[in-house]
C-alpha cells in the first residue's frame, strides 16, 4: 500500500466504528479496535466531569446499586427514585437547612399512594406566605384551620370552630367525668344540667318540666318517686314527709292551729273541726284512702 497522508484519509467521528487503530507495543507495530480502546480508557472521577460549564444536552445521571434494583435518576426534569418501594431521602448536613424554592411558580409537595405528606419534625415554622385550605382560601385574621374529616380536607373557620349538632355530642358512651355543665342560654335565662342537679337561673319565675303526651315521673332508687299523669293527678309512691313552712290550701291559706285539711269535692281547704263532723267535707284520717283531683302548692322546699 502506498503511503497516504493522514489529511487525505476519510473522517470517522465514532470511535466504536473503528475496526483498527495502528500503534506500537513492545514487540512492534500492532492495531487495536475502537471498542477495545474505549473499554481501556479510565473512567474519570465525577468531580472531573461535573465542572462549571460542562453541560449535558438531554443526558442523565444514574446512581445504581450493584443489582440495579434501586436507581436514582437525575436529569434536566428533576430527581427521581425509580423503585417505588424505597424511600428517597434528601437531607441537609448537621446544623444546616434544606431549602425547596421556586423563583416563579408555587412550591408543590405532592405524594402518591396514600396522598399524605408527613412532616416528621418537631415543629414547622412558616416565615412568610400563606397556608391555603381546600378551597384555596388563606383565611382571615383570627381564623383557625379546621379539619372537615378524613378525606374532606381543611377549611379556615372562626376561632370557635364550626358548631356541632347536639346529637353529635350527646351520643352513647360519650361521657364527661370532669364536672362539666351542659348550659342552655337564652339572654339572661340559663338552664344548667350537671351530674347532680338541674338548675335554672334568670329573671323568669317559672321553670317547667313537661311531658306533653304522657306521664311525667320523678323517681329515685328503688322505684320511689312522684308521678304526674294526664288526668292532673299526683301520685306519691311512698310515705310523704313535709319538711316545709306549711301547706297552702285552694284559698291560699296556711291554716291555723287545730285546723285540718278537708276535701270540698274539687280541692283542699283548711277546716276548723266541729262537733259531729264537718258537713260537706271528708276528714283525713290515718286509715283514709281518697284520691282527689287537686292542685297542691308547697312553698320553701
Amino acid at each position: 500500500m502506498a503511503n497516504v497522508k493522514i489529511s487525505n484519509l476519510p473522517v470517522e467521528t465514532n470511535l466504536a466504528n473503528m475496526t483498527g487503530i495502528a500503534g506500537y507495543n513492545a514487540a512492534g507495530t500492532c492495531k487495536i479496535s475502537g471498542a477495545d480502546l474505549i473499554n481501556t480508557l479510565p473512567t474519570p472521577p465525577l468531580g472531573d466531569v461535573l465542572t462549571a460549564g460542562n453541560d449535558a444536552i438531554d443526558q442523565e445521571i444514574l446512581l445504581k446499586t450493584t443489582s440495579d434494583i434501586r436507581v436514582l435518576r437525575l436529569d434536566k426534569n428533576g430527581l427521581a427514585m425509580n423503585n417505588f418501594n424505597t424511600d428517597l431521602l434528601i437531607t441537609a448536613n448537621s446544623g444546616g437547612r434544606l431549602f425547596l424554592s421556586s423563583n416563579i411558580n408555587d412550591v408543590v409537595v405532592q405524594s402518591g399512594g396514600t396522598g399524605q405528606v408527613v412532616f416528621n419534625t418537631p415543629e414547622i415554622a412558616l416565615q412568610s406566605g400563606d397556608v391555603l385550605d381546600s378551597t384555596s382560601s388563606a383565611g382571615s385574621t383570627g381564623q383557625v384551620l379546621s379539619s372537615l374529616g378524613a378525606g374532606n380536607g381543611t377549611e379556615w373557620v372562626a376561632a370557635g370552630g364550626p358548631a356541632s349538632g347536639l346529637g353529635d355530642v350527646l351520643t352513647t358512651d360519650n361521657e364527661s367525668n370532669d364536672g362539666q355543665i351542659l348550659a342552655m342560654i337564652d339572654g339572661v335565662e340559663r338552664l344548667e344540667v350537671s351530674k347532680d342537679q338541674i338548675r335554672h337561673t334568670g329573671t323568669s319565675g317559672d321553670f317547667d318540666i313537661v311531658n306533653a303526651n304522657g306521664t311525667l315521673r320523678l323517681s329515685a332508687t328503688g322505684g320511689l318517686g312522684l308521678i304526674l299523669n294526664s288526668s292532673n293527678t299526683i301520685k306519691v309512691l311512698d310515705d310523704v314527709e313535709f319538711d316545709v313552712n306549711g301547706i297552702i290550701d285552694r284559698l291560699g291559706n296556711l291554716g291555723t292551729g287545730g285546723q285540718f285539711l278537708a276535701s270540698t269535692g274539687s280541692a283542699l281547704e283548711w277546716t276548723t273541726p266541729s262537733s259531729g263532723g264537718g258537713g260537706g267535707y271528708t276528714t283525713l284520717t290515718s286509715a283514709a284512702s281518697t284520691v282527689w283531683d287537686l292542685a297542691l302548692e308547697i312553698e320553701d322546699l
